[in-house]
């Protein structure tokens, strides 16, 4: 019987860093709390997605089954299995927001994205027009009923970013879960309103796409949209957003077991 150990790490973007050396991590420290000081480092700066942290615990980890005599599993005889992973997420083109205050008027329209607006990583893609519809928080919190918010159905949906009583990281200030509502409600797209602040970056944006199109919108753009959306007026939109997508990897090594009976079958030990 034979025991594969593979160790699932996150993808990573830089390419040639400079790692931490394991000598000076680790000290005169050995065993497993030696790997764990090392894997554990600050240098790794936790190995999260897109870290170069995450490559050098690639590295460690291999030379740590290669220095135990352990087989090499992975892709062309090495220790590293290779798989694509959403990382992110791309705005593709430059867009379009055109905001027209009264019906038959021309609109204004506000043609840079990175200062402006920005589509949400999540954001669906497409080109939508139609009337605007001022929701305020866009959420209906418990005890004030589904009342609360206008209809949003075959709209284009205008709410603030800010909730009253949420904090930053609470579930009725998620942009996502606002979209995720306006969307159930028959929106047909939704713009955000910041008045502070830079706008969100789609980047490192990793929560599921959504069907509509959902934009930030900052600025003197956002008071002019807010202004139009409580008067009834129109828009104009296109975003298109699509997955960026990184190499990431797993190390993957084998210990052959030496039971002749057993010689087909596995243990798999994951970390």
């Amino acid at each position: 019987m034979g025991v594969c150990a593979a160790a699932t790490l996150l993808p990573a973007a830089v390419r040639g860093q400079s790692c931490p050396d394991p000598a000076r991590v680790v000290g005169s420290e050995r065993g497993v709390l030696a790997h764990v000081r090392y894997l554990a480092d600050d240098g790794l700066e936790g190995r999260g997605v897109a870290s170069a942290g995450e490559r050098c615990a690639a590295a460690y980890i291999a030379d740590i089954f290669d220095e135990v005599g352990l087989t090499p599993r992975g892709d062309g005889g090495s220790f590293f299995q290779s798989f694509d992973v959403r990382t992110g997420s791309e705005i593709v083109g430059p867009g379009s927001l055109t905001i027209s205050p009264l019906e038959g008027e021309g609109g204004n329209p506000w043609d840079v994205p990175a200062r402006d607006w920005r589509p949400y990583g999540f954001s669906g893609s497409g080109q939508v027009e139609g009337v605007l519809t001022y929701a305020a928080e866009g959420v209906s919190r418990a005890g004030r009923g589904a009342e609360a918010l206008p209809s949003m159905e075959g709209r284009i949906a205008v709410v603030e970013a800010t909730t009253a009583g949420s904090p930053a990281g609470d579930l009725y200030a998620d942009p996502h879960f606002k979209a995720t509502v306006a969307q159930g409600r028959g929106a047909v797209a939704l713009l955000i309103l910041h008045d502070d602040g830079p706008l969100p970056d789609p980047v490192r944006e990793d929560r599921p796409f959504l069907r509509i199109p959902v934009l930030a919108v900052g600025g003197d753009a956002a008071d002019e949209l807010r202004r139009a959306a409580r008067a009834g007026g129109e828009a104009r939109l296109s975003a298109e957003t699509r997955p960026a997508m990184s190499q990431a990897r797993n190390v993957v090594a084998l210990l052959p077991g030496s039971e002749p009976k057993l010689a087909r079958e596995f243990v798999i030990v994951g970390a």
